[in-house]
């Protein structure tokens, strides 16, 4: 039977170990080959394999082909180039004070010197330590270039979002990025990651040639699983699973579609079923609600729990015809009783002093039963903000 990973979100691992990787090194290939630019931002949810995308981009600009073995990227990739890659993992910096995170960046800074056999030139302002790192990795590189990956962008702002001290975590994040637009000329390829949007603007403003994907059609299937991948790299969990539930091989990825499907990043692009759902799924060889258990956005959550302005409506089944020709982008998401917009798609959830402007996000509904199971329902969020 094929081992399903739900814990390991490192590519290296994933191939040395045996688990099964779903091949999207094709999609990667389409954004690692310069073609359509060198500076990269998608947001996904939690739990959805971003980890394991940068650790995969990680590994083919490090030249590693031996864990490509078999994939789609192999015979077109050159692997006689390799670059040095600065990767900068952010879920392990959020701190309470902006004076500790300015720490934690140092220390991330010192270590990927130590990873890449360079000296550490360290400096009070984790920007200009930023800088020094990333020139010395390209002055180390054959063309003088560098590759630049962040991971969980946000995650140092996130947990301060309804408090004072986020402006200020947003100043040092933006000091801190804007050496990625100052050096720009040093860097081979970008990727960064995160969970949200509204603080990409903002936070990034100053970096022109940063390319949004996050509902670009060639990065939809990027993270999670189609249908045909499901049913391609996974037939005997889909066998056992089914008896176990006491149906056919189809009944139980009917099953599977039902819960985990769902999530679509473009309104012409194949639904995408969660991964790590998925993977939890086949380990218990029962159904669950895995994600709802692991990866509730928190911020999100607190934002509507402190914000006075919030309205939420719960419905069953179709969207309203009145939100449908309000926000008729939404009803693309109207593939599985579990919906879920991830980012609210703006940069700040304010007006102008004349008008205010309408956001909105669902939020994935929660079943705890068989009959709450088969309730088609989404709770949907309406936010409003004003000066």
């Amino acid at each position: 039977m094929e081992k399903a990973a739900t814990d390991i979100y490192t590519f290296e691992e994933l191939r040395n170990w045996g688990f099964t990787y779903v091949d999207k090194t094709a999609i990667l290939e389409m954004l690692a080959d310069g073609s359509r630019g060198k500076q990269f931002f998608i947001a996904r949810p939690r739990r959805f394999g971003k980890s394991l995308a940068v650790s995969t981009l990680k590994a083919l600009f490090e030249g590693k082909r031996e864990l490509f073995k078999g994939l789609a990227i192999e015979p077109e990739w050159d692997w006689s180039k390799k670059w040095p890659v600065l990767h900068l993992d952010m879920g392990s910096a959020q701190t309470d004070s902006v004076s500790e995170l300015k720490d934690v960046w140092r220390t991330m800074l010192a270590d990927e010197c130590r990873r890449n056999n360079i000296a550490f030139r360290a400096d009070e302002n984790p920007a200009t330590a930023f800088r020094n790192v990333l020139n010395d990795l390209a002055a180390a590189s054959d063309d003088g270039q560098a590759v630049v990956i962040v991971d969980e962008y946000d995650k140092p702002m996130l947990g301060h979002l309804m408090t004072p001290e986020v402006t200020e975590f947003k100043t040092a994040l933006k000091a801190f990025y804007s050496v990625l637009k100052t050096l720009e000329s040093k860097q081979r390829f970008t990727f960064i990651t995160g969970v949200s949007k509204f603080s990409k603007v903002s936070i990034f403003s100053d970096l022109n040639n940063l390319k949004d994907y996050t509902l670009n059609p060639v990065a939809a299937t990027l993270f999670g699983y189609t249908h045909d991948e499901v049913r391609r790299y996974f037939p005997e969990n889909i066998a056992a699973l089914g008896k176990a539930l006491g149906k056919s091989p189809d009944g139980a990825f009917a099953d599977i579609v039902k819960w985990y499907d769902g999530y679509r990043f473009h309104q012409n692009a194949e639904p995408v079923i969660n991964p790590v759902s998925l993977g939890m799924t086949f380990d218990a060889m029962e159904l669950g609600n895995w994600w709802s258990k692991t990866a509730i956005p928190t911020f999100l959550v607190d934002f509507f729990r402190q914000r006075p302005a919030v309205r939420c409506v719960r419905t069953r089944g179709a969207l309203t015809s009145r939100w449908r020709r309000r926000r008729r982008r939404l009803s693309r998401f109207r593939t599985s009783p579990i919906r879920t917009a991830f980012v609210l798609p703006a940069s700040r959830l304010r007006s102008s002093a004349s008008r205010s402007r309408q956001r909105s996000a669902t939020y994935p509904a929660s079943r705890s039963s068989g009959r709450t199971m088969k309730r088609h329902s989404t709770m949907f969020a309406r936010v409003w903000a004003q000066n």
